[in-house]
Order: C-alpha cells, then sequence, then structure tokens
C-alpha cells in the first residue's frame, strides 16, 4: 500500500490517494482519495477492505507516519498481520 498526493485542477486543492494491491496479481484492491487520511481512518478502510476481500498474510508500506503508527501497529497484531517495510537503499557512487 501506498500514498499518492496531487493537485485538483481548478482549485489547487491537495489530495491523497491512498493505494492498496495485491502485491502478485498487481491488482487493485482499494484506491482511497480525500483531503487527508489520518491513521485512523486508514485503519478503519483496512477493516472493511478485510471484510469485503480477507485478510492478507502481511501489508508492504513506506514509513510515512500513517503507517508507522501505532494504531496500525495494534491493528495489525489485533489480525495477525505482518507489516513489511519497503527499504530504501541509497547509492553512493
Amino acid at each position: 500500500m501506498d500514498f499518492l498526493s496531487d493537485v485538483l485542477v481548478g482549485d489547487d486543492k491537495k489530495v491523497r490517494v491512498l493505494n492498496i494491491l495485491d502485491e502478485c496479481s498487481r491488482k487493485v484492491l482499494l484506491a482511497y482519495a480525500a483531503k487527508n487520511i489520518s491513521a485512523k481512518s486508514l485503519v478503519k478502510l483496512l477493516g472493511e477492505l478485510i471484510q469485503d476481500k480477507g485478510k492478507p498474510a502481511y501489508l508492504r508500506c513506506d514509513n510515512v507516519p500513517e503507517f508507522i503508527s501505532e494504531e496500525l501497529a495494534k491493528f495489525a497484531q489485533h489480525h495477525a498481520i505482518s507489516l513489511r517495510f519497503w527499504q530504501l537503499v541509497v547509492s553512493l557512487s
């Protein structure tokens, strides 16, 4: 899962889009756009997604505040879902 940020044409308002993909099939499971998406909103959306599609073995994500939140960690632990964070690889060549 990952966030994209964009600006709406015409009114210059920022919007965030939460995208959740199946890592194997690359199928989009959820695309949700809002002005702000808090950790609480993220957990609510994940709960609804689990009810609809079933529970994943893990969630792969980066280190934005919503993904490293205590709220998501508790949700994942409660549902026995592993959190896997992308690693940043820096080349100094």
